[in-house]
């Protein structure tokens, strides 16, 4: 476009961020080797934000760690280990690839049981059918026969049925996509334990009530993220009875998907949403090279294999019943937790700060620090017996650094919903102008460049972009001076240097 020269004298302020607060970076070095050298790899490698790769790491971890183990932060205080995260990212981003990448351990581990468990369920189910068909003929027989052999084919029956043998199932750690009806069965069926790991957010729409006529189920969602007891009775399905079930989340949805969410207001007046740690990468659409060398196979190898070590690590049996690891803090993590905790705790109040506005997450954050040093010491010691050792200041260190991160990331996502639509497009229009180095432009040649958005969408974005102090806008004229055309706007020349 030809410059024009505008009669008029004018000077800049500088100008204010339409931004709100910058995005910090992932806290490097936070995980436990392999695991970081495979984040950072992954990432690398598949050119997508490391967050993803590192977030959705510690879901798998969770996934694999929940049935076992348990943080005991005080003699009264105990936080399960798992983890609900929620990446929020734009499509295209290569979301399936991590997840196929990261959920790779879990899918051999379950193929490796299936192997191992199909000669039991054969055997098992063979002998049940046969001893199902002998108790189907003395039953006819008992309908039958004289009272003097009643009694004693009675007798047979009961006998049989005592010692009919239960048919193992295959374990199950995870899945994609469930109701809540049948994620219930499966996670009794399961160690009382279950992780949704998927890379949309179809699960919040069955939770929504997709099929239930419209009517949120959430309940179940809710007592798993706090390993509470499910008690569900009702006279169309068989009774589900769990005394600590606990559920990992590691979700990804596009941000038209979360705004849609939060509209549900059984969702956040309940605290489902409060309890997602969430993360918003900065995209890498539009800079990728698509020619990175892929992952070493040794680091790739490394990662599975420890992930295979953690899967191995037995359930604690007591009473011959499951019981479950106590992790313990060492005298140094516990006071690093209780600073932080007081810290989080003075910023969600009215004076200080800048929590105050989601209390309903950030008064589940000093348990989720409390669940990833767990987590992170798991990690550690995957090739030794965690529960031996007490959580180290180090990890909880690392904890504390990622709970830094997690607020940062989720005020910013809190910010993104409740922001209206003119600020949204105002930020695509700045994008446009730093990227095309543009220090004027007209009203016609943006409507021209943003043709999905009305006139009346734009006007409301340019008064935002004025405000601040990022463009001016100039009326020009035709050389006659008669007539009015589209309207001038120039750009704030600071911008063009940031």
């Amino acid at each position: 476009m030809q410059n024009i020269s505008i009669n008029e004298n004018h000077t800049w302020n500088s100008p204010l961020s339409l931004e709100g607060n910058s995005l910090l970076p992932w806290p490097l070095d936070v995980l436990p080797d392999p695991f970081m050298t495979y984040v950072k790899e992954l990432a690398r490698s598949t050119e997508t934000p490391i967050e993803l790769s590192a977030l959705l790491t510690l879901a798998v971890v969770s996934t694999a760690a929940q049935a076992k183990y348990e943080v005991q932060v005080k003699t009264d205080y105990i936080e399960p280990i798992n983890l609900w995260i929620l990446g929020i990212l734009p499509p295209a981003s290569r979301k399936s690839r991590i997840y196929s990448d990261v959920t790779s351990p879990l899918r051999k581990w379950e193929c490796e049981q299936k192997l191992l468990m199909e000669p039991l369920i054969a055997s098992a189910g063979s002998k049940r059918k046969t001893m199902e068909a002998r108790l189907k003929e003395l039953r006819i027989r008992a309908a039958k026969a004289k009272e003097s052999e009643y009694a004693k084919i009675q007798a047979e029956i009961e006998q049989i049925e005592c010692n009919l043998p239960e048919v193992p199932q295959c374990p199950q750690i995870w899945t994609s996509d469930v109701t809540p009806e049948h994620l219930g069965c499966i996670m009794a069926a399961n160690q009382e334990s279950m992780a949704i790991l998927s890379d949309e957010g179809g699960i919040f729409d069955i939770l929504g009530g997709l099929y239930s006529d419209g009517k949120a189920n959430i309940d179940l969602f809710l007592q798993a993220h706090s390993a509470g007891s499910v008690r569900v009775d009702r006279g169309s399905r068989a009774p589900v009875f769990m005394e600590r079930a606990v559920l990992t989340m590691g979700l990804t949805a596009q941000p038209q998907v979360v705004k849609t969410i939060c509209n549900n207001k059984v969702f956040r007046g309940r605290g489902l949403l409060g309890r997602f740690l969430y993360i918003l990468p900065k995209s890498n659409i539009g800079k990728r090279t698509l020619d990175e060398l892929p992952m070493l196979a040794e680091h790739k190898m490394a990662y599975e294999n420890v992930m295979q070590a953690i899967l191995s690590h037995p359930i604690p049996m007591k009473d011959k019943q499951p019981s479950l690891h106590r992790l313990k803090l060492s005298q140094e993590a516990f006071n690093k937790w209780l600073e932080y905790s007081k810290l989080v705790e003075a910023l969600m109040g009215d004076e200080i700060g800048h929590l105050s506005h989601i209390t309903d997450w950030a008064g589940k954050l000093a348990g989720a620090i409390a669940r990833i040093a767990g987590l992170l010491h798991v990690m550690r010691h995957a090739y030794g017996q965690p529960e031996k050792r007490l959580i180290s200041l180090e990890d909880m260190n690392a904890a504390v650094k990622i709970g830094h991160f997690l607020i940062n990331h989720a005020l910013a996502v809190f910010d993104l919903l409740d922001e209206d639509n003119a600020k949204v497009i105002a930020r695509t229009i700045l994008h446009w102008i730093k990227n095309e180095k543009k220090n004027q432009f007209t009203q016609r040649e943006c409507m021209r460049r943003f043709r999905r958005y009305k006139k009346a969408d734009l006007r409301p974005a340019f008064d935002i972009l004025k405000e601040h102090e990022i463009l001016k806008e100039f009326e020009i004229y035709s050389e006659n001076g008669l007539g009015r055309g589209s309207g001038l706007f120039e750009v704030n020349p600071f911008i063009l240097k940031t």
